[in-house]
């Protein structure tokens, strides 16, 4: 019988905890907690810190922005940046304490206006400061040894009599570990800005990756492979950087805005171009299906795979261009990492069919070298939008070439080595709210497109959207909302959103989602069909206590393997219904040190057939404490028991900044990390962190894999110093 003592136990910690520790957590500090609080879910992308620390180093000034702006910001509407507009207008408001008495603002929304915006009104050209420089380096290292820096690699070498050239045996050698770099993972981020010029340089060596590899390129990299000596001889031999480097220069000059090296892009709705941590549905009903257009972007990520690397320019509106136009324009050219496998058929000119494109960019073993560099991309794209009063109306257009043809496994997946994508999106506002939507089409006729409405009432906030998406439509960089963002395709959804005040400092918001997959793919051989659905409330009890409660259950359509009554494999369709339920407190006065969390939550799953039943629950009390102007400290422990992948829970962590820890936790035991941040001077900062999951139930963890660990327990350190001049 399972107990929920530990977790009883943490609550009342929490409660008894004395309530008269008396300084805010510093802005810095407070970027992970407002994503923790917008509610985003298991897979959230490391670019949405990078955005949102690039307001933090110039806020957006309110009095010069747009709706279409503000809706950049994680967890802000149409309504509501519609509100602010208006708010603005009409009201002229001084500093953010002026919003504290709007019955449509919370809590939420006050700290990231506070932190990300600003209400001074710009002076000059740019608002910029004449020069700014940001130095970011960064060490990190698993305490215990991984499988993949311990385990060697080894050759079986045919040996041959020197005379006669015949085989008299083998030998064994071996060629080091098969992890070929060192253990520690290492950041450095230089940013520059001056006046209307911005660089940024940014490197990065994963666990495991070698600064410099040298290695042969014809080898395919089993273990045990059987190599002649005498080959040796005629295999090539590559040598290449073995970490992540990324650069970009910006360039706000007139009449044009120039782009140069890397750099993201994102028009209309994201169909063809998107945010990578868009469209996913999380804890912000009325936003979530809302893309927010950005267009062209330095890029200062560390992911590896969506970006572009070439040049971009952006013709603004009323330079060279009518007032109401804008027109974009980019090429990228850059090397990709792939599996690839001989091609069989389709003449002499395609000698390898690539199988997949690597996401992950990893640079760790022998094999994963062999991918890296093995496929060209180029794209030629570019956007048209066109203003008329507050609606605007958008063309985008792409394509793409490959200099080796993709392959799928099933007969809509793409196959070739050229694409061609084309879309039309539009905005429009009227009295009640805002219209927005995108179609898109592929070069072969693949259509996909979604529509959405944000609807301002008295008292309450709709969005409803529709989207469809067919199977065979490919968007190699599109992001569309829906179950599957990433490269939208083989869905259909209906979407409504609610947001509503109940009454003071009480807000309730929901969401309902029906959607379905009409046909098989390689992950989920037959269709499915499914309803999601999420509730949250949240109360501000006090000035100092608020309280969070949130609802989400899917029920869908899953697919088992089990054999008929003759012992034959089989496929078999069963209805799947997860639910889990959270509560979370939090203690936080105004001119307090400390600010402490707590949170209960419970995850179940259901099955209507042979599958058993599964259960997971979570619990957690963090406690953030500043005693100092100049020092912070921040602690979580962590309680979990989940019996199965199916039902594992999802928390976001406090990190050093700049960096996004979410994460998922199965089976049982428990987990805690340690932070301490100094910052001796406003351009100065070091911060350094230590995190430790024990499993009760585990002997090792990642049992098969390279990143296996011998034993129940798994820590990491890192480090950190910022420069800020």
């Amino acid at each position: 019988m399972k107990t929920y003592f530990p977790q009883v136990l943490l609550f009342c910690l929490w409660i008894i905890l004395p309530h008269i520790l008396f300084a805010q957590l510093p802005t810095e500090a407070e970027l992970e907690r407002l994503l923790e609080e917008m509610g985003s879910e298991e897979e959230v992308d490391q670019s949405i810190i990078d955005l949102l620390e690039g307001y933090l180093a110039q806020p957006l000034p309110l009095y010069n922005t747009t709706v279409e702006k503000l809706v950049e910001l994680p967890g802000v509407s149409l309504q509501t940046a519609a509100r602010i507009i208006e708010f603005l207008q009409t009201e002229s408001p001084s500093n953010f304490e002026d919003f504290a008495g709007l019955d449509w603002i919370d809590s939420y929304l006050l700290q990231l206006l506070s932190a990300f915006t600003t209400l001074e009104l710009r002076q000059g050209a740019s608002g910029k400061p004449p020069l700014s420089i940001q130095l970011r380096s960064r060490v990190t290292q698993d305490v215990q040894k991984r499988r993949g820096f311990s385990e060697k690699e080894y050759r079986l070498l045919i040996r041959r009599d020197l005379l006669t050239g015949d085989s008299t045996g083998l030998d064994t050698i071996a060629l080091g570990s098969r992890y070929l770099g060192t253990e520690q993972g290492i950041l450095t981020r230089l940013l520059l800005g001056h006046d209307r010029i911005s660089a940024g340089i940014t490197f990065e060596k994963d666990p495991g990756e070698e600064l410099i590899y040298r290695d042969t390129a014809e080898f395919t990299y089993n273990n045990f492979e059987k190599v002649d000596p005498q080959e040796l001889s005629s295999f090539t031999t590559r040598s290449g950087f073995g970490g992540f480097l990324s650069g970009h220069l910006v360039a706000e000059l007139e009449p044009a805005t120039i782009f140069l090296g890397d750099y993201s892009a994102n028009f209309g709705q994201g169909l063809l171009f998107g945010r990578t941590f868009g469209g996913r549905k999380g804890s912000s009903p009325t936003r979530d299906p809302y893309n927010g257009r950005g267009g062209l972007q330095g890029y200062r990520s560390t992911g590896e795979r969506y970006f572009f690397r070439g040049a971009g320019i952006i013709l603004g509106r009323g330079d060279w261009l009518p007032s109401w136009l804008e027109v974009t324009g980019f090429y990228s050219q850059r090397s990709l990492a792939a599996s690839i496998i001989p091609q069989t058929e389709g003449g002499a000119d395609a000698e390898v069919l690539v199988t997949s494109i690597r996401d992950d960019g990893l640079l760790r073993t022998r094999r994963d070298i062999r991918r890296a560099g093995r496929l060209t991309e180029q794209i030629i794209g570019g956007n048209i939008s066109g203003h008329i009063s507050e609606s605007r109306i958008g063309l985008t257009a792409s394509t793409g070439q490959y200099d080796s043809p993709l392959g799928g496994t099933l007969p809509y997946d793409f196959h070739g080595s050229q694409w061609d994508l084309a879309s039309l999106d539009f905005e429009t506002p009227f009295a009640a709210g805002r219209t927005f939507g995108e179609f898109a089409l592929t070069g072969n006729g693949a259509f996909a497109g979604i529509v959405g409405t944000a609807i301002r009432l008295s008292g309450i906030d709709l969005t409803l959207s529709t989207r469809y998406y067919q199977t065979s439509f490919f968007s190699p960089y599109g992001v569309g909302f829906g179950e599957s963002p990433a490269n939208p395709r083989n869905e259909f959804g209906l979407y409504l959103g609610v947001r509503t005040r109940l009454f003071p400092r009480a807000f309730l918001s929901f969401y309902t989602d029906i959607y379905r997959l009409p046909e098989a793919t390689s992950t989920v051989p037959l269709p499915v069909s499914g309803i999601d659905a999420m509730g949250l409330f949240e109360y501000r009890i006090t000035p100092a206590l608020q309280l969070q409660a949130r609802l989400k259950t899917e029920k869908r359509d899953d697919v088992i393997k089990t054999e008929d009554e003759l012992g034959r494999g089989i496929e078999q369709l069963v209805d799947r219904i997860i639910a889990n339920g959270r509560i979370t407190a939090i203690w936080k006065p105004h001119d307090s040190p400390i600010e402490i969390r707590a949170r209960l939550e419970q995850k179940v799953a259901r099955y209507s057939n042979s599958i058993e039943d599964a259960d997971g629950t979570l619990s957690f009390l963090d406690i953030q404490w500043k005693p100092l102007s100049t020092v912070r400290f921040g602690s979580r422990l962590i309680l979990f028991n989940a019996e199965r992948s199916d039902v594992r829970l999802y928390e976001f962590e406090q990190d050093v900044p700049g960096r996004l820890t979410n994460i998922a936790l199965s089976g049982e035991g428990r987990r805690f990390y340690l932070m301490a941040e100094w910052s001796p001077e406003e351009s100065f900062s070091i911060s350094a962190r230590y995190a430790e999951t024990w499993y009760a139930d585990r002997e090792i963890i990642s049992e098969g894999s390279l990143q296996e660990i011998r034993g129940n327990l798994s820590g990491r350190w890192t480090l950190q110093a910022d420069w800020k001049w």
